[in-house]
């Protein structure tokens, strides 16, 4: 739904900040060993930002802190029209994000992303306390939605959260994040529509 950057120094250069020339540039956003627990709410925004910091070896935790919201990008075009398609067809519409609460309120509260205002409902991993893959934040999701795996049709970029959706059953496929979302999610549906009383 939503393109982001996984590299720090590709955030860093979009917030026009400059990081050491000893920072490895393919670094990776889950390198740093702390984000998975700030994407599961257990540690604080200072926390964070202080972290993240001394790991990007930048002067100050604003600087720290604009990185950060850079990672989000843009959303992908036609999504919220898809979306409001299949809520209009009587499907139910959800995402299940591994994400932070900065990040949730820009998707949510910031206007640039509509996409994820028209689904129907919205989990997020720091709410939960869970993370994607753990089989835990599918269940929860299950639970809440009052599905089970079958009638599920999940679409991520990440192998590993695939491949943990499809181990309880639910139809799992991976988006390419380099391109766009619609096309793909229309093409892998074909094999399920049908299949699935919800999406």
């Amino acid at each position: 739904m939503i393109r982001i950057t996984p590299l720090w120094s590709e955030a860093a250069r979009v917030a026009g900040i400059e990081l050491p020339s000893r920072f490895e540039a393919h670094t990776e956003l889950d390198s740093a060993p702390f984000f998975p627990a700030y994407q599961r709410g257990e540690i604080s925004h200072e926390d964070f930002y202080e972290q993240l910091r001394d790991f990007l070896g930048l002067a100050t935790t604003l600087e720290a802190e604009r990185v950060h919201r850079h990672i989000l990008v843009e959303p992908y075009p036609e999504v919220e029209a898809m979306i409001r398609d299949f809520n209009d067809a009587g499907y139910s519409t959800a995402c299940l994000s591994n994400t932070n609460e900065p990040h949730w309120r820009e998707m949510s509260e910031s206007g640039r992303f509509p996409a994820h205002l028209a689904l129907g409902h919205r989990f997020a991993s720091h709410e939960m306390g869970l993370l994607k893959p753990q089989p835990e934040i599918f269940q929860a999701f299950e639970k809440a939605m009052g599905v089970t795996g079958n009638e599920v049709a999940f679409f991520d970029d990440s192998t590993m959260n695939v491949e943990a959706a499809k181990a309880l059953g639910w139809h799992a496929f991976r988006i390419d994040p380099a391109r766009n979302t619609v096309p793909q999610v229309k093409t892998y549906l074909e094999s399920v529509v049908g299949k699935s009383e919800r999406l």
